[in-house]
């Protein structure tokens, strides 16, 4: 008899701070990148085999792993990003675009260290569906998708006027 088996990740941030000021897109000319696997952003992260469906949520103004609050987020503050994937030997394939609202689910005891409440899928290509799942009454939105055996994963931001930071843990 097979045992089926429940991997418990914890968030891990996607990036090595708040996203402060707009990414360079990934266009191949004005960034400088072309889409070859070797050529992805030092941001992107590297997913793990237990990443076979992820979640992400996003911070705005505090810093989760280390508990350093940078408050400087406010409620209805929008913020938008792009996902794309890599796999190796492989081009970086767009996965979604994505916007965002800063709500008021509160990060320890700051009115400023906030969580995203809203989130809205403009557009996406992936070859699994990616949805936004809300909890509803002003609490912490989710984008949840299949990572399809993709390695990398970066996230783009490209309106950040208040600093999110994208969290990710597998489910």
């Amino acid at each position: 008899m097979a045992m089926q088996h429940t991997i418990r990740g914890s968030y891990a941030p996607m990036r090595s701070g708040d996203v402060t000021t707009d990414d360079t897109a990934l266009d191949g000319e004005t960034a400088g990148y072309t889409y070859h696997w070797k050529d992805k952003p030092k941001e992107a992260f590297q997913l793990g085999e237990e990443y076979n469906k992820c979640e992400i949520i996003f911070t705005a103004g505090y810093e989760c792993a280390d508990s350093t609050d940078n408050a400087d987020a406010s409620d209805g503050g929008n913020f938008a990003f792009k996902f794309y994937s890599y796999t190796e030997n492989g081009p970086a394939e767009f996965v979604a675009d994505i916007s965002g609202t800063v709500g008021t689910a509160r990060i320890a005891d700051s009115t400023l260290a906030l969580y995203v409440d809203r989130l809205t899928i403009a557009s996406q290509q992936h070859p699994e569906a990616v949805a936004s799942k809300d909890n509803g009454n002003n609490r912490i939105a989710k984008l949840v998708f299949d990572t399809c055996g993709f390695k990398y994963l970066y996230a783009e931001g490209y309106d950040v006027s208040h600093a999110p930071r994208p969290w990710i843990r597998p489910i």
